[in-house]
């Protein structure tokens, strides 16, 4: 099921479209995200790859458009967020658009939110969200609900890198109990899945940290409140400390990948080593024979 892109329901009339690229992968837009900030970062600092806007804490870069003026294309732009409101009453989940199940066993998350202007309900899916809220709603929460999007956004991508680390581990505890040649002609792939799951370690603590110390990501104490509500509904706290075992499963794996490495590395070094001293040593005997042939 392609999530990407939500049409929205009836009776519904769009408020904002926000659409999200992920900063991750790009090593030249990390000093946008990677700090603890709610207010992202100036235009000016930005790469110029990127077009107008401003950086979550999560590692994306937000543009926001209307139906009529999209600053940035859907193909270029993978996630995506539609604020709509309703004209008589919010509707049910199953009619915002979203459905079928992504991630690791998660179905598409929802959750209803009360701010001092109204109710706001969320649907998050793998890579897009809808909201439904008031406009007055919507200015008064859309900090903390884009920090939980975001925050999702960024689980769905954490359980799809660690499926594919998983099961390459599976694969691979051969080359942990034991390395050989055949682990020695893989070792660019195993290193590189090893850079990637102590890459992803260190991210860890950071994508975590709304849960930990929400006031170091948003600015009051009524967002601090809303976030921690959402986070709750969201089970965003159990869906971190299941990452954080899956991810220290397969760094346990590759710790040990890379240990049998170094030790196969080491005894061909010796191997070579000894085998260079066994052939000069060969070649010494071999021209002492002939010196003494030839005397006899």
């Amino acid at each position: 099921m392609n999530l990407s892109i939500i049409e929205p329901p009836k009776l519904v009339t769009t408020i904002l479209e926000i659409f999200a690229i992920d900063l991750r992968s790009m090593h030249d837009a990390d000093h946008l995200w990677r700090r603890r900030k709610s207010q992202g970062v100036a235009v000016s600092t930005t790469p110029e790859h990127l077009p107008p806007g401003r950086a979550s804490v999560m590692g994306y870069w937000l543009t926001e458009g209307s139906p009529s003026i999209q600053t940035v294309s859907a193909a270029s732009t993978p996630y995506h967020i539609r604020v709509s409101s309703t004209i008589e009453s919010l509707q049910e989940p199953t009619s915002l658009g979203v459905e079928g199940s992504v991630g690791v066993g998660r179905a598409t998350l929802s959750a209803n939110l009360k701010g001092p202007h109204g109710e706001l309900r969320v649907t998050i899916g793998e890579s897009s969200a809808v909201v439904v809220a008031s406009a007055a709603t919507w200015l008064a929460l859309s900090e903390p609900t884009l920090l939980a999007i975001f925050q999702c956004w960024r689980f769905h991508a954490t359980d799809a890198t660690l499926d594919r680390l998983t099961s390459d581990a599976r694969g691979d505890l051969k080359h942990a109990s034991m390395a050989a040649l055949s682990s020695f002609r893989q070792r660019s792939r195993l290193l590189s899945n090893t850079d990637c799951i102590r890459d992803l370690l260190l991210d860890l603590p950071h994508f975590a940290g709304p849960l930990t110390d929400p006031h170091a990501f948003l600015s009051t104490e009524n967002q601090v409140d809303a976030y921690e509500t959402l986070a709750n509904k969201l089970h965003l706290e159990q869906w971190s400390e299941s990452i954080d075992e899956r991810a220290e499963g397969v760094e346990d794996t590759y710790a040990s990948v890379t240990e049998k490495l170094n030790e196969f590395r080491n005894f061909l070094g010796a191997s070579g080593l000894e085998i260079l001293i066994i052939a000069i040593l060969l070649v010494d005997l071999a021209i002492n024979m002939l010196g003494y042939l030839k005397y006899e």
